[in-house]
């Protein structure tokens, strides 16, 4: 009687789905050939800068002393993107006043 059970010192069929094996299409390939390199890591798509809250730069205020060695066409300048009314300002130490009373007032 023929027993169909492959004895322990014949070889076994090559498995296509072992990635451990060659292909089996030739003798010279190192076990593990059919196997491809792993993939990269998907890279993430650029993140858009966060937009600020509408007036977040509002709050901020330079220090006294920053606020100080600025121009008065500077304190101007900072007034305009504040939205501050500087137009009954006569001199720096007043721009510098309503600068202050804006920020206070927005706290």
């Amino acid at each position: 009687m023929s027993n169909n059970t492959p004895k322990s010192n014949e070889p076994k069929a090559a498995d296509p789905a072992d990635p451990n094996q060659g292909s089996g299409g030739s003798i010279n390939e190192p076990p593990g050939s059919n196997v491809l390199p792993p993939a990269a890591p998907p890279t993430a798509p650029p993140v858009a800068p966060q937009a600020q809250p509408k007036g977040f730069e509002r709050e901020l205020l330079p220090s006294d002393s920053e606020l100080h060695k600025m121009t008065r066409a500077e304190l101007g300048e900072l007034a305009d993107e504040r939205g501050v009314d500087v137009s009954s300002a006569s001199n720096k130490d007043e721009v510098i006043e309503l600068l202050r009373k804006d920020a206070r007032k927005r706290k």
